[in-house]
């Protein structure tokens, strides 16, 4: 977890900075012990099965967007129904606060 929270307080202190898009193993997966290399993840079916969904709901096309720009895009968007139906089958989504605070009316 040590790295996503690195990379997530990088972002939420420096919403200018640039994130690539890719739909492949990342930056942010590199501590996880499920990622076996380079696009080779023990969950690769579900991990691309999950971009997917978030790709066609925001329009988001692998390429470098500016962090606050995405994240206002995707805000003005989601919606409890998108949220269900991107996440409601991840095994995290029962214990996370992430529905609630992204589709907070």
């Amino acid at each position: 977890m040590e790295n996503m929270d690195v990379i997530t307080a990088h972002l939420r202190g420096a919403a200018d900075a640039e994130v690539e898009i890719v739909s492949s193993t990342d930056d942010i997966c590199a501590k996880c012990p499920l990622m076996h290399g380079v696009d080779q993840c023990a969950s690769n079916d579900k991990v691309k099965t999950l971009d997917s969904k978030v790709m066609a709901y925001f329009a988001v096309e692998e390429r470098t967007y500016v962090y606050k720009d995405i994240i206002q895009e995707i805000n003005k968007k989601i919606t409890a129904d998108i949220f269900e139906d991107i996440c409601g089958g991840c095994e995290w989504y029962s214990v996370t606060p992430c529905r609630d605070i992204l589709c907070e009316s």
